[in-house]
Protein backbone atom coordinates (compact mmCIF):
# COMPACT_ATOMS: atom_id res chain seq x y z
CA UNK A 1 0.00 0.00 0.00
CA UNK A 2 1.44 3.15 -1.06
CA UNK A 3 1.55 6.21 1.28
CA UNK A 4 -1.33 7.91 -0.25
CA UNK A 5 -3.37 5.07 -0.14
CA UNK A 6 -2.29 4.82 3.80
CA UNK A 7 -3.43 8.48 4.39
CA UNK A 8 -7.03 8.33 2.42
CA UNK A 9 -7.80 5.08 4.35
CA UNK A 10 -6.72 6.28 7.59
CA UNK A 11 -8.82 9.66 7.28
CA UNK A 12 -11.78 7.67 5.68
CA UNK A 13 -11.62 5.62 9.03
CA UNK A 14 -11.15 9.05 10.89
CA UNK A 15 -14.55 10.41 8.80
CA UNK A 16 -16.43 7.30 10.04
CA UNK A 17 -15.77 7.22 13.35
CA UNK A 18 -16.52 10.76 13.76
CA UNK A 19 -20.12 9.88 12.37
CA UNK A 20 -20.31 7.27 14.73
CA UNK A 21 -19.97 4.75 12.23
CA UNK A 22 -17.83 2.33 13.87
CA UNK A 23 -17.69 -1.05 12.38
CA UNK A 24 -16.83 0.80 9.17
CA UNK A 25 -14.27 2.54 10.73
CA UNK A 26 -13.26 -0.66 12.44
CA UNK A 27 -12.41 -2.51 8.89
CA UNK A 28 -11.02 -0.03 7.81
CA UNK A 29 -8.05 0.21 10.50
CA UNK A 30 -8.19 -3.39 10.25
CA UNK A 31 -6.93 -3.26 6.67
CA UNK A 32 -4.25 -0.99 7.71
CA UNK A 33 -3.24 -3.24 10.39
CA UNK A 34 -2.77 -5.86 8.38
CA UNK A 35 -0.32 -4.35 6.52
CA UNK A 36 1.14 -1.59 9.18
CA UNK A 37 0.85 -3.89 12.46
CA UNK A 38 3.04 -1.28 14.38
CA UNK A 39 1.56 1.71 13.32
CA UNK A 40 0.75 3.91 16.54
CA UNK A 41 -2.27 5.36 15.10
CA UNK A 42 -3.81 2.43 13.88
CA UNK A 43 -3.35 0.66 16.84
CA UNK A 44 -4.61 3.25 19.17
CA UNK A 45 -7.70 3.80 16.99
CA UNK A 46 -8.22 0.57 16.64
CA UNK A 47 -7.94 0.02 20.33
CA UNK A 48 -10.51 2.87 21.22
CA UNK A 49 -13.03 1.40 19.30
CA UNK A 50 -12.63 -2.22 20.73
CA UNK A 51 -12.94 0.05 24.35
CA UNK A 52 -16.21 1.71 22.72
CA UNK A 53 -17.49 -1.94 21.62
CA UNK A 54 -16.57 -3.26 25.46
CA UNK A 55 -14.14 -5.52 24.02
CA UNK A 56 -11.79 -5.08 26.78
CA UNK A 57 -9.30 -8.09 26.22
CA UNK A 58 -8.30 -7.22 22.55
CA UNK A 59 -8.58 -3.34 23.79
CA UNK A 60 -5.68 -4.25 25.83
CA UNK A 61 -3.52 -6.11 23.34
CA UNK A 62 -4.05 -3.68 20.88
CA UNK A 63 -3.18 -0.92 23.02
CA UNK A 64 -0.50 -2.36 24.86
CA UNK A 65 1.11 -2.53 21.28
CA UNK A 66 0.42 0.72 21.07
CA UNK A 67 2.35 2.01 24.17
CA UNK A 68 5.26 -0.12 23.39
CA UNK A 69 5.50 1.93 20.10
CA UNK A 70 4.73 4.85 22.21
CA UNK A 71 5.83 4.59 25.63
CA UNK A 72 4.92 8.06 26.31
CA UNK A 73 1.64 8.31 24.82
CA UNK A 74 -0.48 9.25 28.13
CA UNK A 75 -3.75 8.95 26.70
CA UNK A 76 -3.10 5.40 26.02
CA UNK A 77 -1.83 4.21 29.10
CA UNK A 78 -5.37 6.03 30.64
CA UNK A 79 -7.25 3.69 28.27
CA UNK A 80 -5.50 0.42 29.45
CA UNK A 81 -6.18 1.54 32.57
CA UNK A 82 -10.29 1.80 31.94
CA UNK A 83 -9.85 -1.53 30.27
CA UNK A 84 -8.24 -3.02 33.21
CA UNK A 85 -10.68 -2.22 35.16
CA UNK A 86 -13.40 -3.54 33.52
CA UNK A 87 -11.74 -6.48 33.81
CA UNK A 88 -11.07 -6.31 37.13
CA UNK A 89 -7.38 -6.23 37.08
CA UNK A 90 -7.44 -3.57 39.41
CA UNK A 91 -3.78 -3.59 40.74
CA UNK A 92 -2.56 -2.78 37.31
CA UNK A 93 -5.34 -0.44 36.58
CA UNK A 94 -4.06 1.56 39.33
CA UNK A 95 -0.77 1.93 38.20
CA UNK A 96 -1.40 3.12 34.66
CA UNK A 97 -3.95 5.36 36.04
CA UNK A 98 -0.59 6.49 38.52
CA UNK A 99 1.04 7.63 35.34
CA UNK A 100 -1.49 8.91 33.24
CA UNK A 101 -2.79 11.16 36.34
CA UNK A 102 0.91 12.62 36.70
CA UNK A 103 1.06 13.61 32.83
CA UNK A 104 -2.28 13.45 31.06
CA UNK A 105 -3.25 17.36 30.72
CA UNK A 106 -7.04 17.31 30.76
CA UNK A 107 -7.53 14.42 32.98
CA UNK A 108 -10.26 12.76 30.63
CA UNK A 109 -8.64 9.03 30.65
CA UNK A 110 -7.65 9.56 33.95
CA UNK A 111 -11.01 10.35 35.45
CA UNK A 112 -12.69 8.08 33.29
CA UNK A 113 -10.24 4.76 34.86
CA UNK A 114 -10.37 6.74 38.37
CA UNK A 115 -13.98 6.17 38.48
CA UNK A 116 -14.04 2.85 37.04
CA UNK A 117 -11.86 1.45 39.33
CA UNK A 118 -13.55 3.02 42.24
CA UNK A 119 -16.62 1.24 41.07
CA UNK A 120 -14.88 -2.15 41.45
CA UNK A 121 -13.91 -1.89 44.74
CA UNK A 122 -17.37 -0.52 45.90
CA UNK A 123 -16.35 3.15 46.25
CA UNK A 124 -19.76 4.29 44.56
CA UNK A 125 -20.03 7.95 46.61
CA UNK A 126 -16.31 8.35 45.21
CA UNK A 127 -16.98 7.37 42.23
CA UNK A 128 -20.26 9.45 41.31
CA UNK A 129 -18.86 12.43 42.75
CA UNK A 130 -15.55 12.04 39.91
CA UNK A 131 -18.38 11.14 36.98
CA UNK A 132 -20.49 13.84 38.19
CA UNK A 133 -17.37 16.62 37.45
CA UNK A 134 -17.02 14.62 34.10
CA UNK A 135 -20.07 14.86 32.47
CA UNK A 136 -20.37 18.46 33.46
CA UNK A 137 -16.80 19.06 31.81
CA UNK A 138 -18.15 16.67 28.83
CA UNK A 139 -21.43 17.72 26.71
CA UNK A 140 -20.93 14.45 24.72
CA UNK A 141 -21.09 11.29 26.51
CA UNK A 142 -20.56 7.64 25.74
CA UNK A 143 -22.70 5.61 26.38
CA UNK A 144 -19.83 3.64 28.83
CA UNK A 145 -20.19 6.48 31.10
CA UNK A 146 -23.16 7.16 31.49
CA UNK A 147 -23.64 2.88 32.52
CA UNK A 148 -21.01 3.76 34.96
CA UNK A 149 -23.57 6.62 36.18
CA UNK A 150 -26.24 4.18 36.53
CA UNK A 151 -24.13 1.78 38.12
CA UNK A 152 -23.45 4.06 40.97
CA UNK A 153 -26.56 5.17 41.09
CA UNK A 154 -27.83 1.96 41.57
CA UNK A 155 -26.01 0.88 44.20
CA UNK A 156 -26.49 3.51 46.09
CA UNK A 157 -30.51 2.55 46.08
CA UNK A 158 -31.20 5.70 43.53
CA UNK A 159 -33.52 3.31 41.37
CA UNK A 160 -34.72 5.97 38.98
CA UNK A 161 -31.68 7.65 37.96
CA UNK A 162 -30.34 4.57 37.56
CA UNK A 163 -33.11 3.15 35.53
CA UNK A 164 -32.98 6.46 32.92
CA UNK A 165 -28.80 6.55 32.55
CA UNK A 166 -29.47 2.83 31.58
CA UNK A 167 -31.74 3.70 29.05
CA UNK A 168 -29.66 6.43 28.27
CA UNK A 169 -26.87 4.34 27.22
CA UNK A 170 -28.04 1.63 25.26
CA UNK A 171 -29.66 4.95 23.23
CA UNK A 172 -26.24 6.21 22.79
CA UNK A 173 -24.96 2.82 21.96
CA UNK A 174 -27.24 2.48 19.36
CA UNK A 175 -26.46 5.99 17.43
CA UNK A 176 -22.95 4.37 16.72
CA UNK A 177 -24.67 1.20 15.70
CA UNK A 178 -23.74 -0.74 19.38
CA UNK A 179 -25.86 -2.94 21.44
CA UNK A 180 -24.39 -3.67 24.49
CA UNK A 181 -26.70 -6.45 26.20
CA UNK A 182 -25.40 -5.96 29.77
CA UNK A 183 -27.22 -2.87 29.53
CA UNK A 184 -30.31 -4.48 29.11
CA UNK A 185 -29.73 -6.43 31.80
CA UNK A 186 -29.10 -2.76 33.91
CA UNK A 187 -31.84 -2.14 32.97
CA UNK A 188 -34.03 -5.38 34.51
CA UNK A 189 -32.33 -4.79 37.86
CA UNK A 190 -33.73 -1.48 37.79
CA UNK A 191 -37.09 -2.66 37.02
CA UNK A 192 -37.12 -5.70 39.70
CA UNK A 193 -36.44 -3.22 42.75
CA UNK A 194 -39.53 -1.12 41.32
CA UNK A 195 -41.89 -4.59 41.21
CA UNK A 196 -42.19 -5.13 37.64
CA UNK A 197 -41.00 -9.10 37.13
CA UNK A 198 -42.39 -9.29 33.82
CA UNK A 199 -40.74 -6.00 32.22
CA UNK A 200 -37.40 -7.18 33.97
CA UNK A 201 -37.89 -10.59 32.44
CA UNK A 202 -38.44 -8.85 28.75
CA UNK A 203 -35.33 -7.12 29.32
CA UNK A 204 -32.95 -9.93 30.39
CA UNK A 205 -34.53 -12.27 27.76
CA UNK A 206 -33.42 -9.25 25.40
CA UNK A 207 -29.98 -9.03 26.96
CA UNK A 208 -29.81 -12.64 26.20
CA UNK A 209 -30.66 -12.50 22.71
CA UNK A 210 -27.62 -10.35 21.97
CA UNK A 211 -25.54 -12.47 24.49
CA UNK A 212 -26.31 -16.31 25.04
CA UNK A 213 -23.44 -16.58 26.82
CA UNK A 214 -24.65 -13.84 29.41
CA UNK A 215 -23.81 -15.80 32.44
CA UNK A 216 -25.31 -13.35 34.77
CA UNK A 217 -28.42 -13.26 33.07
CA UNK A 218 -28.50 -17.05 32.73
CA UNK A 219 -28.58 -16.63 36.69
CA UNK A 220 -30.80 -14.05 37.48
CA UNK A 221 -33.43 -15.11 35.10
CA UNK A 222 -33.14 -18.47 36.37
CA UNK A 223 -33.76 -17.52 40.15
CA UNK A 224 -37.25 -15.76 38.81
CA UNK A 225 -38.41 -18.12 37.01
CA UNK A 226 -37.86 -20.35 40.19
CA UNK A 227 -39.71 -18.45 41.74
CA UNK A 228 -42.47 -18.69 39.47
CA UNK A 229 -42.89 -22.15 40.42
CA UNK A 230 -41.20 -23.61 37.21
CA UNK A 231 -38.06 -24.77 39.34
CA UNK A 232 -36.97 -27.61 36.61
CA UNK A 233 -36.89 -24.48 34.09
CA UNK A 234 -35.07 -22.52 36.37
CA UNK A 235 -32.39 -25.07 37.69
CA UNK A 236 -31.73 -25.29 34.27
CA UNK A 237 -31.39 -21.35 33.16
CA UNK A 238 -28.97 -21.73 36.49
CA UNK A 239 -26.76 -24.59 35.71
CA UNK A 240 -26.99 -22.49 32.11
CA UNK A 241 -25.09 -20.04 33.78
CA UNK A 242 -22.61 -22.62 35.53
CA UNK A 243 -21.16 -23.94 32.80
CA UNK A 244 -20.47 -20.59 30.63
CA UNK A 245 -18.71 -18.92 34.25
CA UNK A 246 -18.23 -22.19 36.76
CA UNK A 247 -15.59 -19.57 38.49
CA UNK A 248 -17.95 -17.20 39.82
CA UNK A 249 -19.71 -18.20 43.01
CA UNK A 250 -23.27 -15.92 42.45
CA UNK A 251 -24.05 -18.75 40.40
CA UNK A 252 -23.28 -21.46 42.51
CA UNK A 253 -25.32 -19.72 45.75
CA UNK A 254 -28.35 -18.92 43.50
CA UNK A 255 -28.63 -22.58 42.25
CA UNK A 256 -28.19 -23.83 45.95
CA UNK A 257 -30.45 -21.25 47.31
CA UNK A 258 -33.35 -22.84 44.25
CA UNK A 259 -32.22 -26.59 45.84
CA UNK A 260 -33.19 -25.39 49.03
CA UNK A 261 -36.33 -24.03 47.89
CA UNK A 262 -37.44 -27.46 46.18
CA UNK A 263 -36.67 -29.09 49.30
CA UNK A 264 -33.07 -30.60 48.43
CA UNK A 265 -31.11 -29.61 51.41
CA UNK A 266 -28.32 -31.74 50.42
CA UNK A 267 -27.83 -30.53 47.05
CA UNK A 268 -27.99 -27.15 48.54
CA UNK A 269 -25.11 -27.81 50.67
CA UNK A 270 -23.29 -29.08 48.03
CA UNK A 271 -23.55 -26.15 45.40
CA UNK A 272 -23.35 -23.68 48.49
CA UNK A 273 -19.87 -25.34 49.27
CA UNK A 274 -18.76 -25.24 46.12
CA UNK A 275 -19.71 -21.53 45.80
CA UNK A 276 -17.41 -21.33 48.68
CA UNK A 277 -14.57 -23.06 46.98
CA UNK A 278 -15.24 -20.51 44.28
CA UNK A 279 -15.14 -17.29 46.57
CA UNK A 280 -11.75 -19.15 47.80
CA UNK A 281 -10.53 -19.19 44.42
CA UNK A 282 -11.05 -15.42 43.92
CA UNK A 283 -10.11 -14.56 47.14
CA UNK A 284 -7.37 -16.61 48.87
CA UNK A 285 -7.43 -15.39 52.24
CA UNK A 286 -11.25 -16.31 52.68
CA UNK A 287 -11.44 -19.04 54.06
CA UNK A 288 -14.20 -21.61 54.15
CA UNK A 289 -16.68 -21.49 56.94
CA UNK A 290 -16.53 -24.95 58.90
CA UNK A 291 -19.47 -26.39 58.69
CA UNK A 292 -19.39 -26.32 54.64
CA UNK A 293 -15.77 -28.41 54.57
CA UNK A 294 -17.04 -32.19 55.00
CA UNK A 295 -17.28 -32.14 50.86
Amino acid sequence: MTDLKYRENFEEALQFMAKGQVFDAELKLQILHSEYPEDFKVLSKLGLIKLYKAEYDDALILLGEALRVRPDAVEIAGMISLSMAKLKRLDEAAEFLAFTKEHEQNGMWANRAEAAIMIEHGLFDRALQILLIFTTENSELGWDVLNDLGRCYYELGEFCHAEEAFTNAIENAQIIGLQIPFLYYNIALCQLEAGMRDEAKDSISQALELDSELAIAWSTLGVMVAEDEDIERGLDYLERALRIEPEEPTHWYMIARIHKLNGDSETAEQHMLEGYRALQALQPDREIPDGMRDG
